[in-house]
């Protein structure tokens, strides 16, 4: 480090502090040992004429003899566009950057901030460049690393969003299953009576009537002992197909096992919950089911209908008499619809 002041280095009147030191030399290489950031100046040939410790350190320096050196014989890496600027400087004007890419010699690349601006001779005349620069490698390091961090974190954001949406999907998808009998799609008997309890909490809020049917297809082990069970599952199938279509969507359907099926009538009294049997019981006797060979062949199904306050207002009052009046169609000759109260009291 320089102990005194080259001969042509112009300090101003007043620019140092006042000190008890009769050195000014001196306290201007402590400043310069001490600054926070690199500090070079140039004459206007671009030859060093003072550095601060600081700048040694950056670019590596020590050792090295670069006063009265051009900047661009000790750095011979830098890029013409940085000559540019400094000719820009030497026109009276200042430039910064605050992340600047420094391609070393041996391959490398650092980041600067940095300021370049003129010092004068005088009022008028430019004397060179004041340099001041800070190595930021580690920063625009750390700051890509948390961008790439924050990138990553969104990537797993969003692929966590899309796992869940799916887990969601999936899960609806189980509890679908898990409402549902596999082979009719409709509403399994523990899913059935779930929503019909519900249903009949809202008929009797409202008091409004509902009605139930029990509906079983006769003879449905011939069915499958004649022509397999195969053929048995697709008319167990087209049967809930049926349902669908000749009762309402706000109507609740469901298989509770078996050959056995129930529909829940909403806003339905007795003399139309016959009417809507009636109506199943006919078109299934009408419907033409087909074997493997492709013969065709008939089924038809007894209904038990039974109607919520005449029957009871709990679902077992409920399903136990619309069981009892399937069970006197099925005594009484199959293929037929019997409501609750023309049960026999022996049934």
């Amino acid at each position: 480090m320089m102990e005194s002041l080259p001969d042509h280095l112009v300090i101003p009147p007043g620019s140092l502090p006042d000190s008890p030191m009769e050195n000014p030399a001196g306290l201007l290489a402590i400043l310069l040992r001490h600054l926070p950031v690199a500090v070079a100046l140039f004459d206007r040939r671009m030859r060093y004429l003072l550095v601060s410790e600081r700048w040694l350190d950056d670019y590596k320096l020590h050792g090295q003899d670069i006063l009265g050196r051009c900047h661009y014989d000790v750095f011979k890496e830098i890029p013409r566009r940085w000559m540019r600027i400094h000719e820009r400087c030497l026109e009276g004007h200042t430039m910064r950057s605050d992340a600047d890419p420094f391609p070393r010699i041996d391959g490398t690349t650092d980041y600067i901030r940095w300021e370049v601006r003129p010092w004068y001779l005088d009022q008028e005349r430019i004397g060179g460049l004041l340099f001041l620069t800070e190595i930021i490698t580690g920063q625009v390091e750390a700051r890509r690393l948390l961008e790439n961090y924050a990138t990553e974190m969104e990537e797993l954001t969003r692929v966590l969003k899309r796992t869940n949406a799916n887990l969601d999907a999936e899960r609806r998808q189980f509890q679908a299953r898990a409402r549902k009998d596999f082979l009719t799609l409709l509403h399994n008997k523990g899913y059935f009576n779930e929503e019909l309890d519900k249903a009949i909490e809202l008929v009797v809020e409202r008091q409004i009537p509902m009605a139930l049917l029990f509906l079983d297809l006769d003879h449905f082990k011939e069915v499958n002992d004649t022509h397999g069970h195969l053929v048995g599952d697709n008319v167990l199938k087209d049967f809930g197909l049926l349902l669908q279509c000749l009762v309402r969507g706000t109507d609740l359907l469901g298989r509770l096992g078996g050959e056995e099926f129930a529909v829940a009538l909403m806003n339905t009294n007795e003399d139309q919950a016959a009417i809507v049997a009636e109506h199943i019981r006919h078109t299934l006797e009408k419907t033409e089911f087909l074997d493997n060979a492709g013969n065709p062949f008939h089924v038809t199904c007894s209904i038990g209908v039974a109607v919520l306050g005449i029957d009871g207002l709990t679902r077992d009052d409920l399903l136990g008499k619309a069981d009892q009046a399937l069970y006197a169609a099925k005594r009484t000759g199959r293929n037929r619809v019997v409501r609750s109260c023309e049960v026999p009291r022996q049934f």
